[in-house]
């Protein structure tokens, strides 16, 4: 399915990459930031079939223009009346500058980060962009974010749940934002290419996928995200710990990397496979539908257990 064609609405996020030597650039200047990067460039669908983004300058354009490339779009809670006015709100940006003197910030964040990675602090370093990030005059990223918080209620929070500055956004630290459960936002469309056939295989060879389901190319950076400071649901551990999915993603694709439809579960506990009994019931190719209620269940047993 092309981009075009896929049902989309006002307001949902589009993020995406290439291989020119300008998108390479940012890719390793974001790699140093965020520590995996994959996203060089965001906008914004405002309906009609046309978006919004920031490129040279702030320009409307038709979605097909991205047709051909490879795009993955989120969809953030907003009501009706949000995304009426968030469309409205960012037509009039429409002949706005670019920020090209925001990258200089950027480059200077990504290099403290790489100094603080050495000492083993991973936190990304927003100083530069927090302290000389002038307004108005947006990068790419930070004209999808400036017209969330302008036009709606919705704002992005990190993983610790504070809410992000607008400044600090570059692609792929977007990308990484929307992915955090904090933030509530469902993948609509991913044309990103999806996983090696090797670990398709895998997958197979142990039961969790049927032969013609590959998961999303998204998938990997996803689950690691999620599982950042998680315990198995049911009995606390972490050994071998695994993102199940509560309704199967070769069920319903579209729900594959929605924070709401996942549940950790561990294979490592050495009395029951946690994920294989509560997720799916002893066999790979069926699910429980009631995982969570089960784990909640069967977590509070073990904790008041004689």
């Amino acid at each position: 399915m092309k981009l075009s064609e896929a049902n989309l609405l006002p307001g949902d996020v589009c993020n995406t990459t290439d291989q020119s030597w300008i998108g390479k650039s940012i890719k390793w200047f974001e790699n140093i930031w965020t520590g995996n990067a994959t996203m060089t460039h965001s906008f914004i669908y405002i309906g009609a079939g046309n978006i919004v983004e920031a490129l040279g300058s702030i320009k409307k354009n038709p979605i097909t223009k991205y047709d051909n490339s490879q795009v993955i779009v989120y969809r953030v809670p907003l009501t009706d009346a949000e995304r009426q006015a968030l469309s409205a709100g960012m037509l009039s940006l429409i002949g706005g500058p670019y920020g090209f003197l925001k990258y200089p910030l950027f480059i200077a964040d990504a290099g403290v980060t790489w100094l603080k990675s050495l000492f083993g602090n991973k936190n990304p370093c927003f100083f530069f962009s927090d302290t000389f990030g002038l307004p108005g005059d947006p990068v790419c990223s930070q004209l999808v974010v400036e017209g969330l918080y302008n036009f709606t209620s919705y704002r992005i929070k990190d993983a610790q749940g504070v809410i992000d500055e607008w400044k600090q956004f570059s692609p792929d630290y977007l990308n990484d934002e929307l992915k955090l459960p904090v933030n509530h936002a469902t993948v609509v469309f991913d044309s990103f290419p999806q996983q090696s056939l090797k670990a398709h295989l895998k997958d197979v060879f142990l039961g969790k996928a049927p032969m013609g389901a590959k998961r999303s190319g998204q998938w990997p950076t996803f689950r690691k995200h999620f599982l950042e400071g998680k315990v198995c649901a049911v009995c606390g551990g972490t050994n071998k710990l695994e993102l199940h999915h509560l309704q199967p993603f070769h069920t319903d694709k579209s729900r594959e990397l929605d924070p709401t439809n996942v549940l950790p579960l561990c294979e490592g506990n050495p009395a029951i496979n946690c994920h294989l009994f509560f997720g799916h019931l002893e066999s790979f190719k069926s699910w429980n539908i009631n995982a969570v209620k089960d784990a909640a269940l069967w977590a509070e047993k073990i904790k008041t257990r004689p």
